[in-house]
Protein backbone atom coordinates (compact mmCIF):
# COMPACT_ATOMS: atom_id res chain seq x y z
CA UNK A 1 0.00 0.00 0.00
CA UNK A 2 2.57 2.52 0.95
CA UNK A 3 4.62 2.08 -2.23
CA UNK A 4 1.32 3.04 -4.11
CA UNK A 5 0.98 5.97 -1.88
CA UNK A 6 4.23 8.07 -3.02
CA UNK A 7 3.62 8.21 -6.56
CA UNK A 8 -0.27 8.36 -6.12
CA UNK A 9 0.44 11.83 -4.07
CA UNK A 10 3.20 13.08 -6.66
CA UNK A 11 0.40 12.48 -9.35
CA UNK A 12 -1.91 14.42 -7.92
CA UNK A 13 0.17 17.58 -7.14
CA UNK A 14 1.69 17.43 -10.49
CA UNK A 15 -1.17 17.20 -12.94
CA UNK A 16 -1.79 20.30 -13.23
CA UNK A 17 -5.87 20.20 -13.72
CA UNK A 18 -6.06 18.11 -10.47
CA UNK A 19 -3.93 20.41 -8.54
CA UNK A 20 -5.39 23.28 -6.08
CA UNK A 21 -2.78 25.74 -7.47
CA UNK A 22 -4.44 25.39 -11.38
CA UNK A 23 -7.78 26.05 -10.41
CA UNK A 24 -7.28 29.11 -7.98
CA UNK A 25 -5.63 30.83 -10.54
CA UNK A 26 -7.59 33.65 -11.66
CA UNK A 27 -8.72 33.25 -15.29
CA UNK A 28 -7.18 37.02 -16.01
CA UNK A 29 -4.15 35.59 -14.82
CA UNK A 30 -4.10 32.99 -17.95
CA UNK A 31 -4.71 36.07 -20.81
CA UNK A 32 -1.59 37.68 -22.46
CA UNK A 33 -1.21 41.38 -21.86
CA UNK A 34 0.30 41.66 -24.93
CA UNK A 35 -0.59 40.64 -29.01
CA UNK A 36 0.98 40.83 -31.82
CA UNK A 37 -1.15 42.71 -34.95
CA UNK A 38 0.30 43.71 -37.91
CA UNK A 39 4.33 43.14 -36.74
CA UNK A 40 3.78 45.25 -33.74
CA UNK A 41 3.39 44.79 -30.04
CA UNK A 42 0.33 45.90 -28.55
CA UNK A 43 -1.60 46.45 -25.44
CA UNK A 44 -5.28 47.80 -26.04
CA UNK A 45 -7.64 48.12 -23.14
CA UNK A 46 -10.47 49.81 -22.35
CA UNK A 47 -10.35 50.35 -18.48
CA UNK A 48 -13.52 51.99 -15.99
CA UNK A 49 -11.06 54.29 -13.14
CA UNK A 50 -12.27 55.28 -10.33
CA UNK A 51 -9.83 58.47 -7.89
CA UNK A 52 -10.62 57.63 -4.47
CA UNK A 53 -9.41 59.66 -1.64
CA UNK A 54 -7.34 57.62 0.84
CA UNK A 55 -8.46 56.58 4.51
CA UNK A 56 -6.09 59.48 6.18
CA UNK A 57 -8.37 62.05 3.93
CA UNK A 58 -11.77 60.75 4.09
CA UNK A 59 -11.47 57.26 3.89
CA UNK A 60 -12.47 55.76 0.25
CA UNK A 61 -14.62 58.81 -0.59
CA UNK A 62 -14.92 59.01 -4.58
CA UNK A 63 -13.48 62.02 -5.54
CA UNK A 64 -14.01 61.06 -9.28
CA UNK A 65 -14.94 58.23 -11.75
CA UNK A 66 -14.44 57.95 -15.93
CA UNK A 67 -13.26 55.55 -18.73
CA UNK A 68 -10.29 55.32 -20.37
CA UNK A 69 -8.66 53.68 -23.43
CA UNK A 70 -4.91 52.73 -23.54
CA UNK A 71 -3.09 51.57 -26.11
CA UNK A 72 1.00 51.26 -26.08
CA UNK A 73 2.23 49.94 -29.77
CA UNK A 74 5.98 49.16 -30.56
CA UNK A 75 7.88 47.09 -33.56
CA UNK A 76 7.82 43.26 -32.70
CA UNK A 77 10.92 42.67 -34.32
CA UNK A 78 14.21 44.93 -33.78
CA UNK A 79 13.48 47.55 -31.48
CA UNK A 80 12.45 45.98 -28.38
CA UNK A 81 12.00 43.21 -26.18
CA UNK A 82 8.46 42.13 -25.42
CA UNK A 83 9.38 41.83 -21.54
CA UNK A 84 10.97 45.34 -22.48
CA UNK A 85 7.71 46.67 -24.41
CA UNK A 86 5.73 45.26 -21.00
CA UNK A 87 7.82 47.21 -18.67
CA UNK A 88 8.16 50.40 -20.43
CA UNK A 89 4.41 50.26 -20.68
CA UNK A 90 3.89 49.57 -16.88
CA UNK A 91 5.86 52.71 -16.27
CA UNK A 92 4.63 54.81 -18.14
CA UNK A 93 1.09 54.13 -17.13
CA UNK A 94 1.94 54.51 -13.56
CA UNK A 95 3.18 58.24 -14.77
CA UNK A 96 -0.45 58.51 -16.42
CA UNK A 97 -1.67 57.50 -13.01
CA UNK A 98 0.10 60.21 -11.23
CA UNK A 99 -1.19 62.55 -13.76
CA UNK A 100 -4.57 62.02 -13.54
CA UNK A 101 -4.47 61.20 -9.64
CA UNK A 102 -2.68 64.40 -9.37
CA UNK A 103 -6.34 66.43 -9.50
CA UNK A 104 -6.52 65.27 -5.82
CA UNK A 105 -4.88 67.58 -3.74
CA UNK A 106 -2.49 66.84 -0.53
CA UNK A 107 -1.66 63.60 -1.73
CA UNK A 108 1.39 61.93 -1.38
CA UNK A 109 3.20 60.25 -4.52
CA UNK A 110 2.42 56.30 -2.98
CA UNK A 111 -1.64 57.96 -2.23
CA UNK A 112 -1.52 59.30 -5.67
CA UNK A 113 -0.68 55.81 -7.25
CA UNK A 114 -3.02 54.02 -4.33
CA UNK A 115 -5.89 56.72 -5.49
CA UNK A 116 -6.87 55.68 -9.10
CA UNK A 117 -8.12 52.05 -9.28
CA UNK A 118 -9.10 50.30 -13.11
CA UNK A 119 -10.88 47.60 -14.02
CA UNK A 120 -10.92 46.20 -17.52
CA UNK A 121 -13.96 46.57 -19.16
CA UNK A 122 -15.09 43.65 -22.07
CA UNK A 123 -17.57 46.20 -24.09
CA UNK A 124 -15.42 48.52 -26.26
CA UNK A 125 -17.05 51.67 -25.00
CA UNK A 126 -17.91 54.10 -27.86
CA UNK A 127 -17.97 57.42 -25.19
CA UNK A 128 -14.54 57.47 -23.63
CA UNK A 129 -13.04 60.46 -20.94
CA UNK A 130 -9.72 60.17 -21.56
CA UNK A 131 -7.41 58.27 -23.99
CA UNK A 132 -3.84 57.35 -23.38
CA UNK A 133 -1.77 56.41 -26.42
CA UNK A 134 1.94 55.49 -26.30
CA UNK A 135 4.01 54.50 -29.69
CA UNK A 136 7.52 53.43 -29.11
CA UNK A 137 9.69 53.88 -32.10
CA UNK A 138 13.22 54.30 -33.20
CA UNK A 139 13.41 57.74 -32.22
CA UNK A 140 11.67 57.24 -29.15
CA UNK A 141 8.80 56.86 -27.21
CA UNK A 142 5.43 59.14 -28.31
CA UNK A 143 2.93 59.80 -25.79
CA UNK A 144 -0.60 61.78 -26.06
CA UNK A 145 -3.22 62.17 -23.41
CA UNK A 146 -6.13 63.37 -24.43
CA UNK A 147 -8.97 64.44 -21.98
CA UNK A 148 -12.11 64.67 -24.07
CA UNK A 149 -14.23 66.31 -21.56
CA UNK A 150 -11.90 69.29 -20.99
CA UNK A 151 -11.13 69.19 -24.89
CA UNK A 152 -7.21 68.98 -23.98
CA UNK A 153 -4.25 67.05 -24.90
CA UNK A 154 -0.59 66.76 -23.59
CA UNK A 155 1.62 64.61 -26.20
CA UNK A 156 5.48 63.99 -25.24
CA UNK A 157 8.49 62.57 -26.42
CA UNK A 158 11.29 60.84 -25.04
CA UNK A 159 14.28 59.68 -26.41
CA UNK A 160 15.21 56.40 -25.83
CA UNK A 161 18.28 57.49 -23.41
CA UNK A 162 15.80 59.09 -21.06
CA UNK A 163 13.56 56.44 -21.01
CA UNK A 164 16.42 54.35 -20.58
CA UNK A 165 17.53 56.05 -17.46
CA UNK A 166 14.03 55.67 -16.25
CA UNK A 167 13.31 51.74 -16.32
CA UNK A 168 13.61 50.30 -13.24
CA UNK A 169 16.80 48.00 -12.48
CA UNK A 170 15.83 44.21 -11.20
Amino acid sequence: MKRFLLPLLLFVLCNPSLSHSAKSAPKALQNDLVTIEDAHFLINKYLSCQLSLPPSLGGGTPFNSFTMHVRFKAPAKGLISRDIFVAFSMRLFTEAKIRLASEIPGLSTEQTIRAMQCQEVANRAEHTEYTYFVTMSKQGIDSRIKDKQRGTEQVTHEPWDRGLNNLPNI
